[in-house]
């Protein structure tokens, strides 16, 4: 499958995505788009219908505010489609499909417990968790435990990450794939049956002049993710 070169793309992606793993009788989802200036609302919004079509949709967001902000901007909002805050001690839908937009690290004890009163059957989706500052909000060594055993549990059945001239990108079932760009277009450098290392990654990238290995990992924006910003 192509690189998406808009929002839109990666979005119509990810459902497609879903589906597949879905088929195959997976049940915990993730999905990271991950563009740090990319909100809420074009994230999540254009899912709404699509999902609620699969069966009705209970989506929990971060706090009261984003809940009361995403009443407001995500209108019309669809019949089968339920908004609902972290932190506000409601109770899953036994019979939704459970999406939680952008669950911060302080939250992860409730999202563990929510997707433990899910059933075997119901799907639970999480859209680019932030989940892994841990060290850096005081909760600890147990916390951090915590994350990383509860993550696992989920497949990462879409991801698309910008590397310096490139792309990390999966979209179930396929690979994960290194894509490099060259020119005006993009190449496929490498791909891996896993999420690949740092050490992985440079392995396959080509040298930049001007940067070291790990600054070519952790620097830039690809071109393709420009197009997501200002939605």
């Amino acid at each position: 499958m192509p690189l998406p070169d808009t929002l839109a793309a990666a979005l119509q992606q990810s459902l497609q995505a879903i589906q597949a793993a879905r088929e195959v009788g997976y049940r915990r989802l993730q999905i990271d788009i991950l563009d740090p200036d990319l909100k809420i609302s074009p994230l999540v919004y254009p899912l709404l219908a699509p999902l609620a079509d699969i069966q009705p949709l209970q989506i929990f967001l971060p706090d009261a505010g984003a809940a009361a902000l995403a009443h407001k901007q995500w209108q019309p909002l669809p019949a089968q489609v339920t908004l609902c805050a972290l932190g506000s001690r409601v109770t899953l839908n036994p019979a939704a499909l459970i999406l939680f937009a952008c669950p911060n690290v302080v939250s992860i004890e409730e999202v563990e417990s929510l997707c433990n009163q899910a059933s075997r059957e119901q799907t639970v989706i999480v859209i680019n968790p932030q989940f892994q500052d841990a060290a850096t909000v005081g909760i600890g060594l147990t916390g951090r435990r915590l994350r990383e055993r509860f993550l696992v549990t989920f497949e990462p059945v879409y991801f698309l990450q910008s590397l310096n001239q490139g792309a990390l990108y999966r979209c179930y079932p396929e690979p994960w794939q290194l894509w490099q760009a060259r020119d005006s277009d993009y190449i496929l450098q490498g791909s891996f049956e896993r999420r690949p290392t740092p050490e992985e990654l440079i392995a396959k990238q080509p040298a930049q002049p001007g940067s070291s290995p790990w600054e070519q990992i952790s620097q830039g924006i690809s071109r393709f993710l420009a197009s997501f910003r200002n939605l």
